[in-house]
């Protein structure tokens, strides 16, 4: 049953290859990957696409979905949002659902009825995801938290201008202590996720220095301890 899988994979790829390289030559493509740094040659290209081999490299799957100007996401799970794709043997979900899967980004509860059919196996079926999916949970929660702050940065400008431009405006002036308010709530969100990245072992990303405080190193400081 494993075989037919993983030369379903390979399969899909190939298609897909195939038809993103349009009018485009297999030596286009080949040479595009050599440009590169990685050239996967044109024999290679010709024989994944006529199904005379059925192995694929993570490597080519990169280089292949750069050449061809795609996340590699939609070279392993083409036809987003809605074409069905194995994703594991004897396992089919939508295409969609499968690369948020495959990125870390939901579970599904489809996904959980096939792995675990019995009573309260959802939970247990969300939580190992949730688990193993921790890195990128916490990052996407502060890119999440940053996106806020620059709005509600933004926000505050508008208002803060307003109030310059008339003194008087009293509605400009509470619009503007609320979004303070609101930037002192999420910068305290910022550091609450950085602390729980490294309570967790991650590296943080580096930050513009307006965000990094005395009080950051801090909590840092006492995660790590």
């Amino acid at each position: 049953m494993t075989q037919p899988w993983q030369d379903g994979i390979v399969r899909r790829v190939a298609d897909e290859v195939r038809r993103l390289r349009g009018e485009n030559s297999v030596q286009w493509l080949s040479d595009r990957t050599a440009e590169l740094g990685y050239r996967i040659s044109r024999s290679t290209i010709s024989d994944m696409e006529v199904g005379r081999r059925t192995r694929l490299e993570v490597a080519e799957l990169i280089v292949l979905a750069k050449a061809l100007g795609v996340p590699p996401i939609l070279l392993l799970y083409p036809g987003i949002p809605g074409n069905p794709v194995e994703v594991l043997p004897g396992v089919a979900m939508d295409s969609l659902a499968a690369a948020q899967w495959f990125g870390g980004e939901s579970k599904h509860s489809w996904w959980d009825a096939w792995a675990h059919p019995r009573v309260g196996a959802e939970k247990e079926e969300i939580e190992e995801w949730s688990s193993g999916a921790l890195p990128l949970i916490l990052a996407r929660d502060e890119v999440e938290v940053l996106r806020e702050i620059y709005k509600t940065e933004r926000r505050e400008s508008r208002h803060a201008q307003t109030l310059i431009d008339d003194p008087t405006n009293d509605a400009a002036r509470e619009l503007l202590k609320m979004t303070q308010q609101r930037l002192s709530t999420l910068e305290s969100d910022l550091r609450s996720v950085r602390r729980r990245q490294v309570e967790a072992g991650l590296q943080p990303v580096t930050l513009p220095s307006r965000f990094q405080t005395s009080a950051d190193d801090q909590e840092v400081d006492d995660a790590k301890a």
